[in-house]
């Protein structure tokens, strides 16, 4: 692949994959870790809509960033912060807290009702429980394969994971601060053809497997490098990125 398609300049980093781009992003706030406010409120400015899970709203009210939709059950939104939707007119799509899906299922469904084959960005995703980080990247997947949307990256100032579906090549371009973790994750049974380059520890044309998830814990090169090129042919693979607190 040799088409390159700048897609997102966050913070310190920017990722250029060889997908092509889509018309619509949208940068949606689920409610667990919550980003920094500094870090959440300079991407919030790169983004037309901005959407909740229900208490992504409370960084959105810490931050001053009106968002656009808050969709899910409001048992975590503090009464102060829906009160100050409503006063900002916030369009809000309440859910009984008893449901099947989860709060930024929802949330990831009715944005692909509204933006068919949209990009998301998605923060406040990392944090607390296994379980929770688990569906939210499964989600992420899933909101592909159910609404068409991509879900390109799952973000905050600590952490990133970022999503390719083989045949795909990504850069991404790192400033300060550089990343202390880079690692690779099957998403699939096997990820095939996997490429690493600008890395301590590198890979060429190999296979990654579900259950053998041993290409963890690398760093960038030790010649000072700033970027990293990952590829895959065929296959679902996350690229991760560890920021030290």
């Amino acid at each position: 692949m040799n088409t390159w398609n700048k897609t997102l300049s966050i913070g310190s980093w920017e990722f250029i994959s060889s997908r092509s781009i889509r018309d619509t992003s949208v940068l949606l706030v689920a409610g667990g870790r919550a980003p920094a406010s500094s870090w959440f409120s300079a991407i919030a400015r790169s983004f037309r809509h901005i959407w909740c899970a229900d208490s992504g709203l409370e960084v959105c009210r810490q931050s001053g960033i009106v968002p656009e939709y808050i969709v899910g059950d409001e048992d975590s939104s503090s009464s102060e912060s829906l009160k100050w939707a409503l006063q900002k007119k916030v369009q809000i799509k309440k859910y009984p807290v008893d449901k099947d899906y989860t709060d930024l299922q929802l949330a990831l469904k009715h944005i692909g009702e509204a933006f068919p084959h949209a990009e998301v960005l998605l923060t406040g995703c990392w944090g607390g429980r296994v379980d929770h980080t688990w569906s939210n990247i499964f989600s992420a997947i899933w909101a592909e394969r159910e609404w068409g949307l991509r879900v390109v990256c799952l973000c905050d100032d600590k952490e990133a994971l970022f999503i390719l579906d083989g045949p795909e090549q990504i850069q991404i371009n790192f400033h300060t601060p550089l990343p202390q973790t880079v690692s690779l994750l099957a998403l699939e049974e096997t990820c095939e053809n996997v490429s690493i380059h600008g890395t301590r520890w590198e890979l060429e044309k190999t296979t990654l497997h579900l259950f053998r998830p041993y290409s963890i814990s690398n760093r960038l090169a030790n010649d000072g490098g700033k970027s990293i090129e990952v590829e895959v042919d065929n296959g679902r693979l996350a690229v991760y990125l560890y920021w030290a607190e």
